[in-house]
């Protein structure tokens, strides 16, 4: 797969499990406009490119994007996924700097589901290549 660095994060509703693909780079600019989506019905990523309209438009153009591909690939299950919040344990007044360090990496991430009508907690990760070697697809849209 050519596609910018990333991790994929699985997600779950105590229903379903899911992926989702978490870009990772050094600034802003090394990701910026990148953004992926999980089918609904398979065991798959698609990574595609905000156009210049549909980031400049913020919320929604995320929703155009997200229809663009799906037309393009002739499909109706890829949705967008949405960090809600992070969750972080309070830090202890007084304490060292390394137990501060320690409580807030117990962080909660937490997601849409793949309907957005509700929150998934993140359950585990895996590099791309692992995801890959253990069954699941990433795909590059060029939409």
């Amino acid at each position: 797969m050519n596609s910018k660095q990333g991790t994929v994060v699985w997600l779950d509703d105590g229903q379903s499990r899911f992926p989702h693909y978490v870009f990772s780079g050094d600034t802003d600019v090394a990701t910026g406009g990148f953004f992926s989506l999980t089918s609904a019905v398979a065991n798959e990523i698609v990574i595609a490119k905000l156009s210049a309209e549909e980031f400049n438009a913020a919320a929604t153009g995320l929703a155009a994007a997200t229809a663009r591909v799906n037309s393009a690939l002739k499909r109706t299950d890829l949705r967008y996924i949405t960090l809600l919040r992070v969750e972080r344990p309070p830090a202890e007044r007084g304490g060292s700097l390394q137990s501060f360090r320690a409580s807030q990496g117990k962080a909660k991430y937490v997601y849409s589901t793949l309907s957005g009508n509700g929150e998934v907690l993140l359950v585990g990760e895996q590099s791309p290549e692992e995801y890959q070697a253990s069954g699941g697809v990433i795909r590059r849209a060029d939409a």
